[in-house]
């Protein structure tokens, strides 16, 4: 029995020092690596780490559903970048699944949503809900911002260089901060609080090539909702760098290298 015992614990330490060695932490800030067993400055065979954006901004739309086209009710300004999404990763851990090339990426972010709304419309709050009305004259700045804290969740591939990936998976956030400024005729700009939905889900698909990153993100909870019961779900494409990108690859030749050497013994 005894015997057993310890052909069982032994297996389980196995198990978990292999399930360790798989795992790395990123922090792209300051181009650090921390490997949490098995790792000589990411050093392994099984080296998983597609590159998450450290900074990104793009553009953000905002429909009545997250298969909707309609904005009407949103009183939102036309054009490219009126509406944006910025952001930055704090840490990065992730999960080798099968020999560097499949796993699991998690991460920490901050992110901003800035929103132009038309200046002849007015945003209140009404308990939980936001109702516009019209206004005259027109303002000369009516923008409504929100921030928040994200975790994505994502499955990816990546190639054995690292130089490709792509992911994809949810990312659930944290939002606060929501605000109105905006600016009447011959005034100071002002502002008012204005609710947001606290807890987020996103679907997330993220690429990249070589140190940039294109990510797409449909929110599945809304932002907010208005007192028409019109419910704002936004999406957003973004553009994304990894500052550290050539510095990790330059920790994983090593690895490559052994590999090919392996290979040609066999």
């Amino acid at each position: 029995m005894k015997r057993l015992y310890f052909i069982l614990l032994t297996g389980i330490i196995c198990i978990k020092a292999q399930a360790q060695s798989q795992i790395s932490v990123h922090f792209p800030l300051i181009c650090s690596y921390v490997s949490l067993y098995g790792y000589v400055d990411g050093d392994s065979i099984d080296y998983y780490d597609p590159p998450m954006p450290f900074i990104w901004a793009g553009d953000v739309k905002v429909r009545d559903g997250f298969f909707g086209n309609g904005n009407d009710n949103f009183h939102l300004r036309e054009g490219f970048m009126k509406h944006y999404e910025g952001g930055m990763t704090f840490f990065q851990i992730s999960l080798n699944l099968y020999q560097g090339i499949a796993g699991v990426s998690s991460a920490l972010q901050f992110s901003a949503h800035h929103i132009s709304l038309d200046r002849n419309y007015m945003p209140y709050r009404t308990g939980d809900r936001i109702e516009f009305e019209t206004i005259s004259p027109s303002l000369k700045k009516n923008d409504i911002s929100y921030y928040m804290f994200r975790f994505p969740v994502l499955a990816g591939i990546q190639t054995r260089n690292r130089y490709f990936s792509i992911q994809t998976g949810p990312s659930f956030e944290i939002r606060s901060g929501g605000s109105h400024e905006f600016k009447a005729e011959e005034e100071k700009s002002d502002e008012h609080r204005l609710h947001v939905t606290h807890l987020g889900i996103n679907w997330h698909v993220m690429a990249n090539a070589g140190p940039f990153t294109i990510a797409f993100t449909q929110s599945l909870v809304p932002a907010f909702q208005l007192t028409d019961g019109t419910d704002a779900y936004t999406r957003s494409l973004t553009v994304g760098f990894n500052i550290c990108f050539f510095h990790s690859v330059k920790s994983s030749k090593p690895v490559s290298k052994r590999r090919k050497a392996a290979s040609e013994l066999f």
